[in-house]
């Protein structure tokens, strides 16, 4: 073969070698290209929308809440807040140097990168409530401020925070595992806490909207692509009157007390104070920790709602219980005397009165207190009726009020004491069950629904929420029928009329706390609840007497009271914590309530807003 032809065919076999090379480079390329576009073109298509487009949510505002007259207790007022958008993280540094310069940053870079870097899908709040001077200043500055973003919010705000914390509570930043439990949607999201915040949350927070929009590499939004806007919480009316609220919560002063105050008709509640209270705006982005341990350790337990979640033994108050009980059952009458020396006997035992009365009948015993009667009538009574009466009154259970955190308390019997001590039950337990002492526990609203199911004769419940709320929507207030009380009118009225002694007749335990203008008076029944024993030894020391011991050792003072006699319109309790005498402490307190209550129902009514 000659070398040209060689030459040929070598060239050839090259040629055809570097085709088929360039073929199979060009199909892998193409193959590529068809993977990349068509097969996974949707991952990379989103990757590449993820650079420019940026979806926020948008809070929505809460709902707001109102008294019986309309008047704002809670609502959102607009406010101005710092973020940092987290997909700007590069320049999170070169901003918070620039910011630190020209308004005050409380937190480090480092605390701030810190939770940047665990949230990364969520803005990062720099700063809340920004003052106007300080928007102005970085908007002269938002060019040079990558990822910074100055937003417009509703904020939550309460018209008087330690008058309305017992009511209200307040809402607050999620927690991890709320967040778990809940649809979160951004760190700015609230939740209610405690009170009516709480219990009705769903229906005051409202629904989230979102914003997508266009930004560019620096963050700046260049376009809004879509808006959804959020839908606002509903409205919520409670029975709440606030004027007498504030007295209420005013008239407590800084005692450790509580009250409350009713509608004797309905049992819609128009006052709900626990003294002290609290500022409920302090916990809206957190509580400082300065702010919370002086709360959680103050001696007078601020955090607390006594009203309703406060276990008393209801003392003297009781032995209305054990009147009825003892009526009902035919086993006490009206006009049979017990004469009191100022103690009775019980095995090796004396229980003693404050003082010796004399001879007594049943409105006698009631009017002047005497713990001598009440003893022995409840020791004829036995303790099952005593307990069954008190039940039926609404106590040893919870009411169903619509602020979370109630407490039951306690109406006891042989039964619970065997399960829970394993010991019977003695004969000295069911006469100091006479007087409201033993085991017995109760709320101030127990004990104020005690005394409305009493005037009205019908099983009410206390009710704090307007309107009526089903499957999640709230609807016009629905006319309320209550189930009779099954008391006979006749027991009713010997009790009512003892009551009526109590403070409008000389000699009763709240005379001098009386209320004198005509039309206006009212009627009750004091207490004065022992906290600790009082020995042989302390009454020989003279200890025997409130004001010689310490404070925290002092009985507790209540009155549960209503008014007009002549047609109740109002209950009130009052408990003053280690106040001493129910009659002389307590019972003022009730009378200016009762009082005022009754000027601002007159003053409304003329007014046309209507009754409170």
């Amino acid at each position: 073969m000659s070398i040209d032809k060689l030459q040929k065919e070598l060239l050839t076999r090259r040629s055809l070698l570097l085709g088929a090379g360039k073929i199979g480079l060009l199909s892998m390329l193409l193959g590529r290209l068809f993977y990349l576009q068509i097969i996974d073109g949707k991952k990379y298509k989103t990757l590449a929308d993820e650079n420019r487009i940026s979806t926020r949510p948008l809070l929505p505002e809460r709902g707001m809440i109102v008294d019986r007259f309309g008047k704002p207790l809670a609502m959102s007022h607009e406010s101005y807040r710092l973020l940092f958008m987290p997909d700007q993280m590069n320049y999170f540094k070169e901003s918070y140097q620039i910011l630190k310069e020209i308004i005050k940053i409380d937190k480090s870079y480092e605390e701030l990168y810190k939770k940047l870097r665990l949230k990364q899908n969520f803005p990062l709040l720099l700063i809340e409530d920004l003052s106007w001077e300080d928007v102005i200043k970085i908007e002269t500055k938002i060019a040079d401020l990558p990822g910074v973003l100055i937003d417009k919010y509703k904020k939550r705000q309460y018209v008087n925070g330690p008058v309305l914390c017992s009511i209200l509570g307040y809402i607050g930043p999620m927690s991890q595992e709320e967040q778990d439990k809940n649809n979160f949607c951004s760190p700015e999201q609230r939740i209610g806490k405690s009170g009516i915040e709480k219990q009705y949350d769903a229906l005051l927070q409202g629904e989230f909207g979102y914003k997508t929009v266009e930004v560019n590499a620096r963050g700046r939004v260049v376009r809004e692509l879509e808006t959804s806007l959020p839908k606002k919480g509903q409205l919520m009316t409670l029975t709440l009157d606030y004027d007498l609220q504030e007295f209420t919560y005013q008239r407590l002063g800084d005692m450790p007390a509580a009250s409350v105050t009713l509608n004797a008709k309905n049992g819609e509640i128009l006052a709900l104070a626990s003294s002290p209270g609290y500022d409920s705006h302090l916990f809206l982005n957190g509580i400082r920790t300065d702010d919370w341990k002086n709360l959680s350790t103050d001696m007078y337990s601020p955090l607390i709602n006594r009203v309703i979640a406060g276990n008393y033994a209801p003392g003297s108050i009781f032995k209305i219980v054990v009147t009825l009980a003892g009526l009902e059952k035919n086993v006490v009458s009206p006009t049979e005397r017990i004469s009191c020396n100022g103690h009775v006997e019980c095995g090796n035992h004396k229980l003693h009165c404050y003082t010796s009365h004399g001879s007594l009948n049943l409105v006698d015993a009631l009017q002047r207190s005497c713990d001598v009667y009440f003893y022995t009538i409840a020791d004829r009574i036995g303790v099952k009726s005593i307990v069954d009466m008190a039940k039926k009154l609404g106590l040893g259970d919870m009411t169903g009020i619509d602020i979370p955190g109630e407490k039951a308390g306690l109406v006891p019997d042989a039964l619970w004491k065997r399960k829970k001590y394993k010991q019977p039950w003695h004969k000295s337990e069911t006469m100091m069950m006479g007087i409201g002492q033993s085991y017995l526990l109760a709320t101030p609203l127990q004990l104020a629904l005690m005394m409305t199911r009493i005037i009205s004769g019908k099983c009410i419940n206390p009710k704090l929420h307007q309107d009526s709320v089903e499957e999640g929507i709230i609807k016009p207030k629905a006319y309320q029928v209550f189930e009779p009380l099954n008391i006979s009118e006749n027991s009713r009225k010997i009790v009512l009329d003892a009551l009526n002694r109590v403070t409008n007749i000389e000699g009763g335990t709240g005379y001098r706390s009386r209320i004198t203008q005509k039309g206006f008076e009212m009627a009750g029944k004091s207490s004065t609840t022992q906290v600790k024993r009082i020995s042989l030894e302390d009454r020989k020391k003279g200890l025997h007497k409130s004001k010689d011991r310490p404070w925290q050792d002092r009985e507790h003072a209540m009155f549960v009271g209503y008014a007009p006699v002549h047609d109740p319109q109002f209950v009130t309790f009052t408990l003053i914590e280690h106040g001493g005498g129910g009659g002389s402490v307590a019972a003022p307190v009730v009378r200016d309530i009762l009082l005022k209550a009754q000027e601002l129902s007159k003053l409304k009514t003329d007014q046309g807003q209507g009754n409170v």
